[in-house]
């Protein structure tokens, strides 16, 4: 009887272990061919509108070039970016890339001007109402931003460092973002400094860091205020 019994574990253990291991395979291949397929279907939908011809690319680009005021710079980057994926390989193509990487290495030193310093600590919580401050933990905190690293401590005592980037994305308006990306043990963080009010806890010129970017409800949240550099 017992070893009958076994035999049928062994069996099923090793029925498990082999769809495990095919279900884990499908998973990857699926992933790969979704970021080897998605970006460049997804990229030229946002950019290129439907029935762009070569008469207004080239249209488009000189009005780009002529394109000078800070105020036209959200206008320029849309131009060049629909110039550059219609034909990438194209001489308008190739330069609307290089004008697009200045322009967004000009956007970056803005922003890092913006963030960099140190920030004092408002509030913690979430869309939930958990929430706390320093007068609820009788403690302060602080974050130091550098042009690579976010340095946090509590009651003046450093607590860990954390890296960051700032890079490009694609917005779900079209066109392309500037992100601040922490990756920290919990997960992917975005960090952002409000231009205007963002709920009731925060004014224009906070920092707002959303702790889970893949968080759908009762996220957890911070605000930082702005200390000097």
């Amino acid at each position: 009887m017992y070893s009958t019994t076994s035999t049928y574990r062994k069996y099923f253990q090793l029925r498990y272990s082999s769809m495990k291991h095919l279900l884990y395979a499908f998973f990857l291949i699926h992933c790969h061919l979704a970021a080897q397929t998605f970006p460049t279907l997804n990229i030229r939908f946002k950019y290129v509108p439907d029935g762009y011809t070569a008469a207004q690319i080239a249209a488009d680009f000189s009005h780009a070039r002529a394109l000078t005021h800070p105020d036209s710079a959200k206008l320029r980057v849309s131009l060049l970016q629909r110039v550059h994926h219609f034909d990438s390989t194209s001489a308008n193509g190739l330069l609307a890339k290089t004008m697009l990487d200045s322009l967004w290495n000009e956007k970056r030193t803005a922003l890092l001007d913006q963030l960099t310093g140190c920030w004092e600590w408002y509030w913690d919580g979430s869309s939930w109402d958990t929430d706390d401050e320093p007068s609820k933990c009788h403690c302060t905190r602080q974050l130091t931003i550098t042009t690579d690293s976010l340095y946090f401590f509590q009651n003046d005592t450093l607590q860990r460092t954390l890296p960051y980037r700032i890079h490009t994305e694609l917005s779900r308006q079209g066109g392309n973002r500037l992100v601040i990306a922490v990756q920290d043990e919990a997960g992917l963080w975005a960090i952002e400094r409000l231009s205007e009010s963002h709920g009731r806890k925060s004014d224009a010129g906070d920092l707002f860091i959303n702790h889970h970017v893949f968080c759908a409800c009762g996220c957890l949240e911070s605000i930082y205020r702005f200390k000097g550099k």
